[in-house]
């Protein structure tokens, strides 16, 4: 799943926090695509558990890598 921070109605910390809370949406591999690339933010995800992170704007190739080793390491964590 791709994530942006900035939602309309709520704050995309809190969907992060939610699908890794519930057992059944934990394993679903969450990259963070924002233009909110201050540490702090980056560390906070890092913690709630997602598998990717790109700094917008992004370039394809760039997401695409990023994408690529999400899924590799979610399914390293699913064996």
């Amino acid at each position: 799943m791709l994530l942006d921070l900035d939602l309309p109605y709520l704050s995309g910390l809190e969907v992060l926090e939610a699908l890794k809370s519930d057992e059944a949406s934990r394993p679903i591999p969450v990259v963070v695509v924002t233009g909110r690339a201050e540490g702090e933010i980056y560390e906070r995800c890092r913690r709630i558990g997602i598998e990717g992170f790109a700094s917008k704007p992004i370039k394809r190739e760039e997401l695409l890598r990023v994408i690529d080793k999400a899924l590799a390491g979610s399914a390293e964590k699913g064996r």
